[in-house]
């Protein structure tokens, strides 16, 4: 199962740098294998020699495995950054707490080498996790222990925002650069 176009994320199918096709597979929400598919440029079958299995990558920084993302943007260099959603942070596992539980981690995505790196910010409940890039910089929105509201990564200098550099009420949904 994927989500080409759907209200939630918009960013789930992509084009890289060399006009490769992505096509981010949810795999019913993480019961099955979820990752990425490629349509090489100029084909019009999924390339056989890709395909990216996620929950079955360890990710750098991060003890537990992710079951899928919650929402993913391309970047450039083959790098993709996302919400990583990580059942083991549920309080319940039969029914998790979706408002208090922090279970979703921001990453970043190297599509060659099939790599996947925790990002120093904060975990993140179910409803507060939306991606996007602003110039060089990857926001994410994010709904933390201590702030609700937009967070930066700077992919050149590995830094982030330590709080929300803008705070909302309510989740952040939506974010997106008009140019």
């Amino acid at each position: 199962m994927t989500w080409p176009a759907t209200a939630t994320d918009q960013n789930s199918m992509f084009m890289d740098d060399q006009k490769n096709i992505y096509v981010s597979c949810y795999g019913t929400l993480g019961m099955f294998n979820s990752g990425l598919l490629r349509i090489k440029n100029g084909e019009t079958e999924f390339d056989p020699d890709y395909q990216f299995v996620m929950n079955n990558t360890p990710i750098s920084g991060e003890a537990n495995k992710l079951n899928y993302l919650s929402s993913i943007v391309y970047h450039q260099g083959n790098k993709v950054y996302g919400v990583a959603n990580l059942p083991a942070y549920f309080s319940d596992p039969t029914a998790p707490d979706y408002f208090n539980d922090r279970f979703n981690q921001p990453v970043e995505i190297d599509l060659e080498a099939k790599t996947i790196k925790a990002l120093p910010l904060p975990r993140s409940n179910g409803y507060g996790v939306v991606v996007g890039i602003y110039d060089n910089q990857v926001v994410f929105g994010l709904a933390t222990d201590t702030d609700t509201g937009f967070y930066v990564y700077t992919p050149a200098s590995g830094t982030a925002s330590q709080q929300a550099v803008v705070s909302v009420t309510g989740y952040p949904y939506k974010f997106y650069q008009f140019k």
